[in-house]
C-alpha cells in the first residue's frame, strides 16, 4: 500500500499508481505490437479494399464471389478439407487410444515421437507418394496391368490425410490426456474399458477433438501446394490467381472473403477449446496402473490404425532414399543450394527469436478470465486461417505504402510473413506451457521477488524455458516449409529451398529434388523431436502436481 500526505496539497504521486500506470502502457504497446505484426498484412488489406470501394476501382469483382465457377470450386474445397480432416482425425484418434495406454517410461514419453514430422510441409509428402506411385505403376506394367492412376481428387485427398496425421495424432492425445484420470479409472472399475472409453473419455475429449478437426479443416482448405501437384485446383488459390492476373490486392481480399467466413466460424469452435489445452496435468496424470484392455475388434482397427502411421513414417523416407543415387550425390545437392539453404537457415533462425516475445504477449493474454482472454483467443486463433497467398499479397501492399526501405528487402518481408503466420502458433505452445504450471509457484515469486526482473529471471523463465524452446522449434520448422506468401514475397536472387524443391516439383521427383526434400524431412524432424523432447520435460521443470487452474 502506497502513503501520501493527505493534508498537503502539493503531495507527490503516488508511486504505486505510478507503477500501475507504466504497466498497463507497457501491457497496451505490447499487445499492439502484437496486433501490428500479425494482422497488419490483412488490416492492409481492407483499408485497400475500403479505398477501392469508395473510388469504385472494384469493377466486377463481388460478382466474382457468386460465380458459378467460384461457388462449384468452394463447395468442392470444403469437401476435400473436410473429408481429409475427418479421415486424419479418425486414424490419429485410433493411434491415440493405444498410445494413451503407454503410461510406463520410457514408452509414456516415446509415444511423443508418433508427432515429431508434422511440421514435414505437405508437398514433401506429396512428392513421396509420387515417387511411390510410379513405382507401383512400372511393377504392374511389367506384369501387364494398368498403371496405377495416381493423379486428381482421390490422390490430393489421401496424401493430405497422411500430411495431416501426425497432427492429428498429437490432437488426439492431447484430447485423450486432458480427460480427468478420476472419473476414467473410477468407470473402469464398473464397466470394461472399451465402455470406459466411449461412456468417459470420449465425451470428456470430444470438444477438444472437435477442435482439432476444425484446425485440421481449416490447414487443409487455405492449403493450394499440395492440391495443385495432383492437377486439383482449390478456392485457396483463386486470390493468389486473381492477384497474379490483375495486380489489384482489393480482388484478391474479396475473393478471400468466403475462405475468412469459414475461418470464424472453424475459430469460434477453436478458441473454446484452448482454455482447457494442456490443462491435465493441473488435474494430475493418469497412473500406470492395469494395462487397458479392448475388444478383438477394436484392437484389429488399433493395428491398421498403427500400420498406417508405419506407412506414413516410410513411404517418405524410403522413397527419398531411393532416388537419392548415393550420399555423395546428396551431399552435392546440398552444395549447390547452399545458398537457398543459406538465406532460409538466416530467416527460419530470424523468425524462432523474434516470435517468442510475440508468442509471450499473446499468451499471457489469452490466459485472462472473461472476455479479454475470448477476445484474445480468438485474435490468436483468426490467423491460422488466412490463406498464405492473401498474406503474401498484404505485405505487397504494405511494402508500397507503409514499411520503411529498411523492411522492403527480400529478406525481411519474408520473416514478416512468417512471423505474421507462425508466432500465433508459437504463442498457443507457450499457452500450453503455462497451463502447465504451478501457479503457486508463480505467486511465490510475486511475493518474495525484491523486483519484477528477478521474479521473470529466477522463476517464470525457467519455468516458461520447456515451452519457449518448443515454440522456437516448431517456428522454425514451419517457417522453413513456408510456400504460399514466399511465392508472393520473394524477389529474384531471394529463393528459399521451399522454393527450389517446388519449382521442380512439377517436372518430377528428380535426384536433386528428393535430396533437397530428405534435408527438409530431417529438419523438421530434428526441430520436432526437440519440440516434443521439451515439452516432455516441462512438467517435471513446472514442479506441477495438482495446482489450481489459472480459469
Amino acid at each position: 500500500m502506497c502513503a501520501s500526505t493527505s493534508g498537503s496539497k502539493m503531495a507527490p504521486e503516488c508511486p504505486c499508481a505510478l507503477h500501475g500506470a507504466i504497466r498497463r502502457a507497457r501491457s497496451w504497446a505490447a499487445s499492439l505490437i502484437f496486433v501490428a505484426v500479425v494482422f497488419g498484412p490483412l488490416i492492409a488489406l481492407l483499408a485497400q479494399t475500403g479505398a477501392s470501394a469508395r473510388a469504385g476501382d472494384l469493377g466486377d469483382a463481388s460478382s466474382l464471389l457468386l460465380a458459378d465457377r467460384q461457388a462449384v470450386l468452394l463447395g468442392r474445397s470444403m469437401g476435400l478439407a473436410a473429408g481429409t480432416a475427418l479421415a486424419a482425425l479418425l486414424v490419429g484418434l485410433a493411434v491415440a487410444t493405444v498410445l494413451w495406454g503407454w503410461r510406463r517410461a520410457p514408452w509414456s514419453h516415446l509415444r511423443w515421437l508418433a508427432v515429431v514430422l508434422a511440421p514435414v510441409p505437405p508437398y514433401i509428402h506429396g512428392m513421396a507418394w509420387m515417387h511411390a506411385s510410379a513405382v507401383l505403376s512400372r511393377l504392374l506394367a511389367a506384369r501387364g496391368l494398368a498403371p496405377l492412376p495416381f493423379r486428381g481428387w482421390g490422390a490430393a485427398w489421401f496424401v493430405g490425410t497422411m500430411a495431416q496425421l501426425p497432427l492429428a495424432v498429437g490432437l488426439a492425445l492431447i484430447g485423450l490426456e486432458m480427460v480427468d484420470p478420476a472419473q476414467f479409472e473410477a468407470a473402469r472399475l464398473l464397466a470394461p474399458d472399451v465402455q470406459a472409453l466411449s461412456d468417459i473419455a470420449l465425451p470428456l475429449s470430444a470438444p477438444f477433438l472437435a477442435a482439432g478437426g476444425a484446425l485440421l479443416f481449416i490447414l487443409g482448405l487455405t492449403d493450394y501446394g499440395l492440391p495443385s501437384l495432383f492437377a486439383v485446383n482449390t478456392y485457396a488459390m483463386e486470390p493468389f490467381a486473381e492477384y497474379s492476373a490483375t495486380s489489384e490486392p482489393a480482388r484478391a481480399f474479396v475473393l478471400s472473403f468466403p475462405l475468412l467466413v469459414l475461418a470464424c466460424v472453424a475459430v469460434f469452435y477453436l478458441q473454446r477449446a484452448l482454455r482447457d489445452a494442456a490443462s491435465t496435468r493441473a488435474r494430475g496424470q493418469r497412473s500406470a496402473g492395469v494395462a487397458l484392455s479392448w475388444p478383438a475388434g477394436l484392437r484389429a482397427i488399433h493395428l491398421g490404425a498403427l500400420l498406417t502411421l508405419a506407412v506414413h513414417i516410410a513411404v517418405p523416407a524410403v522413397a527419398l532414399a531411393t532416388v537419392i543415387a548415393s550420399p555423395s550425390g546428396w551431399l552435392e545437392t546440398l552444395r549447390l543450394a547452399r545458398g537457398e539453404i543459406g538465406l532460409t537457415t538466416r530467416i527460419c533462425l530470424i523468425t524462432s527469436v523474434l516470435s517468442l516475445p510475440l508468442a509471450l504477449i499473446a499468451a499471457e493474454r489469452m490466459r485472462a478470465t472473461g472476455s479479454a482472454g475470448r477476445i484474445w483467443r480468438v485474435m490468436v486463433g483468426l490467423p491460422l486461417a488466412v490463406p498464405a497467398s492473401l498474406v503474401g499479397v498484404g505485405l505487397i501492399s504494405l511494402r508500397q505504402h507503409v514499411l520503411p526501405p529498411a523492411l522492403t528487402d527480400g529478406s525481411s518481408l519474408l520473416v514478416l510473413a512468417a512471423l505474421a503466420r507462425f508466432a500465433p502458433y508459437a504463442a498457443l505452445v507457450l499457452l500450453a506451457q503455462m497451463r502447465r504450471q504451478d501457479p503457486l509457484l508463480s505467486d511465490a515469486a510475486r511475493v518474495m521477488q525484491t523486483s519484477p526482473w528477478q521474479g521473470w529471471w529466477r522463476v517464470r523463465l525457467p519455468l516458461l524455458a520447456p515451452g519457449l524452446l518448443a515454440a522456437g522449434c516448431i517456428v522454425f520448422a514451419l517457417t522453413a516449409g513456408e510456400l504460399g506468401a514466399t511465392l508472393a514475397l520473394a524477389p529474384p536472387g531471394h529463393a528459399t529451398i521451399t522454393m527450389r524443391i517446388y519449382t521442380y516439383l512439377h517436372y518430377g521427383a528428380t535426384d536433386e529434388v528428393a535430396g533437397l526434400c530428405l534435408a527438409m524431412v530431417l529438419l523438421a524432424a530434428v526441430a520436432g523431436g526437440a519440440a516434443a523432447w521439451a515439452l516432455a520435460r516441462g512438467p517435471r521443470r513446472a514442479g506441477v502436481g495438482g495446482g489450481r487452474s489459472d480459469d
